[in-house]
């Protein structure tokens, strides 16, 4: 992750002021050593000041920042240039190979660390859900006001899902269906029904036994 990081220092260093670093390798200093030096001082100190901030409810920085983000929503939903360039600024960090390598990363860093908790008897992450689950059915059980409410929007959601998820279904259990020869359909329909088949087929047949000898007699009695 860190090296990652270095990395994309190293590039945008490279691309936004050559010079310096043409001069750093002139003195005899490698760029790249230097960028995860850099990259690994940012990362100590941001988890640091998070950390701080996070054992602080009432931390300036905290205070700041909610402040700060305020000011951002605002001139979002009022600043359309400043909106578009938001938008930018978004993109071409997204589309740095540097970020995308870092993303891939931290993902399989979480991804390790999930499997490995989930792993062990006394799984943190097993805990965290069960207490959360716990602490949503006591207040839903407490406050018909919040039952109703996530009654309603499970409802809107389901509503909303089912017209795609039907049609989506459908077509799923059409093209199973074309792909099957007449081997298959037969030994799905015989699997899927099971002896049920035995009395269809017995009952068609001494239905239509019983048919044909009505016809017969009605035939016979015509004549």
């Amino acid at each position: 992750m860190k090296e990652g990081f270095a990395g994309m220092i190293v590039d945008v260093a490279s691309k936004e002021y050559p010079k310096v670093v043409s001069m750093l390798g002139l003195v005899g200093i490698n760029p790249a050593e230097l960028g995860e030096k850099v990259s690994v001082g940012i990362v100590a100190g941001v988890n640091g000041l998070l950390d701080e901030v996070a054992r602080d409810p009432q931390h300036p920085r905290r205070a700041a920042f909610n402040e700060l983000v305020a000011g951002y929503i605002e001139r979002l939903k009022h600043d359309e240039a400043f909106r578009l360039r938001i938008e930018q600024v978004k993109r071409d960090f997204l589309a740095h190979p540097g970020v995308a390598a870092y993303l891939h990363e931290l993902w399989d860093e979480l991804r390790d660390w999930l499997a490995r908790d989930m792993g062990r008897p006394d799984s943190r992450v097993r805990r965290k859900i069960a207490s959360a689950a716990a602490a949503i059915g006591v207040s839903m059980a407490g406050n018909p006001a919040l039952r109703d409410s996530v009654n309603e929007h499970i409802e809107h959601t389901v509503e909303s899902l089912a017209p795609e998820l039907r049609d989506g279904l459908s077509r799923h259990i059409a093209s199973t269906m074309r792909a099957w020869n007449d081997e298959d359909l037969v030994r799905e329909i015989e699997h899927s029904v099971g002896r049920d088949l035995q009395f269809i087929r017995l009952n068609g047949t001494v239905v239509g036994g019983l048919i044909g000898v009505a016809l017969y007699a009605v035939t016979h009695l015509i004549t």
